[in-house]
């Protein structure tokens, strides 16, 4: 507990002058009312654990499928924040901790999201779910795309938010910051790092692994695009990192996706606009839903 309440210090007084905090304020609350339906544990995964919270709700509809959260770059299950009370009520949720994120260890391996799909399944493999939705922010929701490229049996609906499929889809802005010192990472990314991670010790190794992974990585060609039939509602920013041209082509090749890009935002999607990112989710997977797999 004092753990968490660190963290979460740590969030607000970064944060504490923006509009976030009305969201980190309600997410406190609800982690201290339902803290008995939150399960943390872990997966050996090659050479990594690979931490994930699990939270099952006895309220959550049972037709629903349990919906995966993937974070970002830097992040954790806390990038969730702003969505999780409300998911939480009508869904199971796993959240997965990236390696070298959260409470994941990062491992000798250098970070592919290729490696980011196969811990994920060794998470769903473990807790012996056959077939989840998945969100994915950024990094989580590239994970989200190869998961349903190489396992589209396990993934029934994708949201992948602020996605690129290589890096030339970046804004120019965001590839010249995927080195040096503007790759540093912020306070807060640093913060919950030294107060969550097993291995505080390894931030410089990340910082190299998370550069050298977003310079190389991901690579995703048209007819690989071609190949991923899971239904997906891809959501980003006006002012995101990635170019509106990437998004619209990502979208047409993509046999089942759909764009939606709202006014206004960065990078920080399920952060700065909660609100429109939940009623986009829940439209998406819970008319779905009903309908049954497509």
């Amino acid at each position: 507990m004092i753990a968490l309440f660190l963290i979460l210090l740590g969030i607000a007084l970064t944060w504490l002058s923006r509009p976030y905090s009305v969201d980190l304020y309600r997410f406190v609350k609800w982690r201290i009312a339902n803290r008995r339906w939150l399960k943390q544990d872990c997966v050996e995964s090659s050479d990594a654990q690979i931490t994930y919270r699990l939270i099952r709700n006895p309220a959550a509809d049972p037709d629903k499928p349990p919906l995966v959260l993937l974070h970002g770059g830097f992040g954790s299950y806390l990038d969730w924040y702003a969505q999780i009370p409300t998911l939480a009520v009508s869904r199971v949720l796993i959240m997965i901790d990236t390696r070298g994120h959260g409470r994941s260890t990062l491992g000798d391996k250098s970070l592919k999201y290729d490696l980011f799909v196969k811990d994920a399944i060794r998470v769903l493999d473990q807790l012996a779910y056959m077939q989840v939705d998945v969100v994915g922010w950024s990094d989580g929701g590239i994970t989200g795309l190869l998961l349903a490229r190489d396992h589209p049996e396990r993934i029934r609906r994708l949201v992948a938010i602020s996605v690129n499929a290589h890096a030339d889809g970046l804004t120019e802005q965001a590839r010249s910051a995927l080195t040096g010192d503007q790759l540093a990472g912020s306070l807060k990314s640093r913060i919950l790092h030294s107060l969550l991670s097993p291995e505080p010790g390894r931030w410089a190794d990340l910082t190299q692994a998370i550069s050298d992974l977003w310079q190389n990585d991901p690579w995703l060609l048209e007819h690989q695009m071609r190949s991923i039939v899971t239904p997906t509602l891809i959501i980003a920013g006006s002012n995101d990192d990635v170019h509106h041209r990437h998004l619209d082509n990502m979208a047409r090749i993509l046999p089942n996706a759909t764009l939606q890009i709202l006014a206004g935002i960065g990078h920080a999607v399920p952060q700065s606009a909660p609100a429109k990112v939940l009623q986009l989710i829940s439209k998406f997977l819970d008319t779905s839903a009903r309908q049954g797999p497509v």
